[in-house]
């Protein structure tokens, strides 16, 4: 478990609330509060406005109860946030091998109508962005290709690509001083 999901299961309800959007969980969220407030002021409070023990003890058994509906929630969450991730990264495995097989035909418009619904799907993706821009030069179409390939070093998930980016760079320019037919 990452360190932000490992904070965000400290609070029940946080993850449904926040990355679902849904009403319980900030119900839960507000539930859990209000009874962590009630518990830390029965427990650390001044002795002479709160005697009960009963009290204190119910305040953290509703804490305890909170707070496992809140770990339940999240094992249900992470099921559903891995098999939503899986889905979506074998849609892209397949659409990016569907781009690909396209692309070694020589079907360069179906190649880049895929790759832009790839792109539509996840913004992010470097290797339908790297093969738009090799699209693009192999189109002839270098100014849009220079600038694909110019946002695309910008970008913090294009490290591990930077060999890629510049080898299609390097075959921009080749196209490019090429005499052009008329």
């Amino acid at each position: 478990m990452s360190r932000s999901q490992w904070i965000a299961s400290l609070w029940p309800g946080f993850t449904r609330a926040w990355v679902f959007g849904k009403w319980e969980g900030v119900l839960l969220a507000g539930l859990f509060a209000a009874a962590l407030n009630t518990a830390l002021l029965t427990t650390f409070g001044p002795r002479e406005t709160v005697h009960n023990t009963a009290l204190i003890g119910s305040a953290w058994v509703l804490v305890l109860g909170f707070w496992s509906v809140g770990i339940w929630w999240r094992a249900q969450d992470l099921s559903r946030m891995r098999i939503t991730n899986q889905n979506t990264t074998n849609r892209n495995d397949s659409l990016l091998l569907e781009a690909q097989q396209n692309y070694l035909k020589g079907h360069w418009i179906e190649a880049e109508s895929i790759v832009v619904q790839m792109l539509a799907q996840d913004s992010a993706d470097i290797e339908a962005w790297l093969l738009l821009a090799s699209v693009q030069r192999r189109t002839l179409r270098s100014a849009e290709a220079q600038r694909t390939l110019t946002e695309l070093q910008s970008h913090p998930a294009a490290s591990k690509w930077q060999l890629e980016i510049e080898s299609e760079l390097a075959q921009l320019s080749d196209t490019s001083s090429l005499p052009k037919a008329a």
